[in-house]
Protein backbone atom coordinates (compact mmCIF):
# COMPACT_ATOMS: atom_id res chain seq x y z
CA UNK A 1 0.00 0.00 0.00
CA UNK A 2 1.12 3.54 -0.63
CA UNK A 3 1.99 5.68 2.40
CA UNK A 4 -1.10 7.84 1.80
CA UNK A 5 -3.40 4.83 1.59
CA UNK A 6 -1.84 3.35 4.74
CA UNK A 7 -2.33 6.65 6.58
CA UNK A 8 -5.97 6.90 5.51
CA UNK A 9 -6.66 3.31 6.53
CA UNK A 10 -5.01 3.79 9.91
CA UNK A 11 -6.91 7.04 10.50
CA UNK A 12 -10.24 5.44 9.58
CA UNK A 13 -9.57 2.48 11.86
CA UNK A 14 -8.59 4.73 14.77
CA UNK A 15 -11.66 6.87 14.15
CA UNK A 16 -13.90 3.80 14.21
CA UNK A 17 -12.36 2.58 17.47
CA UNK A 18 -12.66 6.12 18.87
CA UNK A 19 -16.37 6.28 18.05
CA UNK A 20 -17.04 2.80 19.44
CA UNK A 21 -15.80 4.13 22.77
CA UNK A 22 -18.83 6.45 23.02
CA UNK A 23 -22.44 5.55 23.74
CA UNK A 24 -24.22 3.39 21.17
CA UNK A 25 -26.03 6.24 19.42
CA UNK A 26 -22.84 8.24 18.98
CA UNK A 27 -20.99 5.09 17.97
CA UNK A 28 -23.53 4.32 15.27
CA UNK A 29 -23.35 7.89 13.96
CA UNK A 30 -19.56 7.70 13.98
CA UNK A 31 -19.57 4.42 12.08
CA UNK A 32 -21.87 5.85 9.42
CA UNK A 33 -19.69 8.96 9.20
CA UNK A 34 -16.51 6.94 8.70
CA UNK A 35 -18.17 4.59 6.23
CA UNK A 36 -19.29 7.62 4.21
CA UNK A 37 -15.81 9.13 4.40
CA UNK A 38 -14.23 5.89 3.24
CA UNK A 39 -16.65 5.66 0.32
CA UNK A 40 -15.91 9.26 -0.70
CA UNK A 41 -12.17 8.60 -0.60
CA UNK A 42 -12.62 5.44 -2.67
CA UNK A 43 -14.64 7.33 -5.29
CA UNK A 44 -12.07 10.14 -5.32
CA UNK A 45 -9.27 7.60 -5.79
CA UNK A 46 -11.17 6.12 -8.75
CA UNK A 47 -11.59 9.56 -10.32
CA UNK A 48 -7.88 10.28 -9.85
CA UNK A 49 -7.06 7.07 -11.72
Amino acid sequence: MSPLRTTLFTTARQGYIHHVGFDSATSAAGTVHHAGTGRSLWQAKKSWG
